[in-house]
């Protein structure tokens, strides 16, 4: 397996002729367009598409191989997030850097899993996971989630902390429920029609505190209030 080290190697890195002090610039090797076929061995829809894919999309392949990843695993990004072929390879290159200093040992890893999290918006993810105090683990099981909108993973995280419609969480009880539960940043996209439900029925209808340790399992489903109800109701009977 190639270091991280190793994947930014086909940069050539040059300073301005015209200034010793100016920052250097990423100058990436010259590759020809993918051809048809290989756009279609891909699992591109050329057809969709157009005939070819995005100026850089060699470079990105290459930067891709270089990380590790098997024809196979190439084959299943693309075809999961096609834009991976549009993509600069320069930023792909610091998202990279990103993601080693939010995973470390486990970036290798996780880039094999879903390259296509190089796409995602890494820094405000870094920044979001840093405020909250969240586990990084979370992330090398649920890559995917650093594929969503951070403002929106925001959203999900700021009702789980208010107490009047959200569960009122505490800190160390958000960063438990999501590691237990990655499911819960991943698919929570309305927490406002998902989670306060939940957190009605516990309140007003069990009478129990919707942030009780003995609740926190039922957040690992968004919208668990239908099961919740349907056993409510079975016992009533």
């Amino acid at each position: 397996m190639a270091s991280l080290a190793g994947l930014m190697r086909f940069a050539a890195i040059r300073r301005p002729a015209s200034s010793r002090k100016g920052p250097p610039q990423v100058v990436w090797r010259s590759f020809a367009t993918l051809s048809i076929k290989e756009l279609r061995d891909l699992g591109v829809d050329t057809a969709q598409r157009g005939r070819t894919a995005g100026p850089h999309a060699s470079e990105v392949l290459h930067f891709l191989r270089h990380a590790g990843l098997t024809q196979q695993e190439l084959t299943r990004a693309v075809r999961r997030q096609p834009e991976l072929l549009d993509a600069n390879p320069a930023a792909l290159e610091a998202s990279a850097a990103t993601l080693q200093g939010m995973l470390g040992s486990s970036t290798l890893t996780t880039l094999r899993d879903c390259p296509e999290v190089l796409l995602g918006a890494l820094l405000e993810h870094q920044r979001l996971f840093d405020e909250w105090g969240l586990d990084v683990e979370v992330l090398t099981r649920s890559p995917r989630i650093l594929l969503r909108v951070p403002r929106e993973l925001r959203c999900v995280l700021e009702f789980l902390r208010d107490d009047a419609s959200g569960p009122g969480m505490s800190c160390e009880q958000i960063r438990q429920v999501t590691r237990r539960s990655p499911m819960l940043l991943l698919a929570t996209r309305k927490p406002s029609e998902q989670l306060a439900p939940l957190v009605a029925f516990l309140r007003h209808q069990v009478g129990i505190d919707p942030a009780a340790e003995r609740c926190l399992a039922f957040y690992a489903w968004p919208d668990a209030v239908e099961m919740l109800q349907r056993a409510a109701g079975k016992t009533q009977s």
